[in-house]
């Protein structure tokens, strides 16, 4: 997947492009559904483009950070698994955001992109003070020609709408069940095994550590049942997410144990999947009542994929 800055030094190609808006962080079921559509002009010869935003453009005028659900990394390799062929990431300032609607559509849809089509939400907003709307867009289409396709927001099994705000409430109330189903996937952190103080090591409970980005939306502290996926194995785990206080420890980590292997990960690339919320994150009084609580959930955590199993 090609991946460009749709800055103003851009280079335009004279490729015809479908074109899906939105941020789309995390990539949940609501997205695929926009994505879908977008790989539906294949067939006419669109080039597959996402246009997303190097940053929330809500965050940018409130000056928070709400943390994003995926990295850039992980948000890249989802859409190239979904089939998209350019990833156009628009730089978020001043002078951008105060582009008004006609001019964003007129300069970066049809110039920049050659957009013949453009897929989005409902509720899409762009342009200056995200005052530009999905009637707006298809205004502008008839003008301009290219093809709008307004997709209705998606619900989940429950009923309620997807988004990705709602899945940062179920993320941060360790609600990993709902979030999974509202993303179509497990929450999970990505990234390349470092070298831990070997505490779990020597306490008989080997650990893969990961540092997590620091732009990811974290959930509770505590552990968790999660799965550990490298070099196109799965294995089933136990995770901490968390400062481990009992030993001292200064920053956030994900620790995984693994409950049929004790393979050395160090500097291997994996995937942390978190299943379902354990318990939360406490200070022992010493070493030994660590290790006996960490029995208890691996225990847990064996009991919940032996559940699983039955329920195939």
């Amino acid at each position: 997947m090609n991946i460009v800055r749709l800055d103003e030094n851009f280079i335009p190609s004279d490729t015809e492009s479908a074109v899906c808006i939105g941020k789309l962080d995390g990539v949940h079921i609501g997205h695929r559904k926009l994505l879908s559509k977008l790989r539906g002009y294949l067939k006419k010869g669109y080039h597959p483009t996402v246009l997303g935003f190097e940053m929330s453009p809500a965050d940018f005028f409130t000056g928070s950070t709400t943390g994003s659900l995926t990295t850039e990394d992980e948000k890249a390799a989802i859409l190239e698994a979904e089939g998209v062929e350019t990833y156009g990431v628009y730089p978020v300032n001043e002078k951008t955001m105060g582009l008004p609607p006609d001019d964003f559509v007129r300069e970066v849809l049809v110039r920049r992109l050659h957009a013949k089509a453009v897929v989005a939400g409902e509720d899409c907003s762009y342009g200056r003070g995200g005052s530009g709307n999905i009637m707006m867009l298809e205004r502008a289409g008839e003008l301009y020609g290219f093809e709008t396709v307004c997709v209705v927001k998606e619900r989940d099994a429950r009923g309620e709408v997807v988004s990705s705000t709602r899945i940062r409430e179920l993320v941060a109330a360790g609600a990993m069940e709902r979030a999974a189903g509202m993303l179509g996937r497990p929450y999970s952190f990505c990234g390349t095994v470092v070298r831990g103080r070997g505490i779990g090591h020597d306490i008989g409970f080997a650990t893969a550590n990961l540092l997590p980005d620091e732009k990811k939306f974290l959930p509770p502290r505590g552990v968790y049942v999660s799965r550990v996926r490298f070099d196109d194995l799965v294995f089933p785990a136990v995770t901490n997410v968390g400062m481990n206080p009992t030993v001292g420890g200064e920053r956030i980590s994900i620790e995984s144990h693994l409950l049929e292997d004790d393979e050395d990960m160090y500097g291997r690339f994996v995937t942390v999947e978190l299943l379902s919320f354990v318990r939360p994150e406490k200070r022992f009084d010493s070493v030994n009542e660590l290790s006996a609580q960490i029995g208890r959930d691996i225990d847990t955590a064996r009991e919940f994929f032996e559940l699983s199993c039955k329920n195939c």
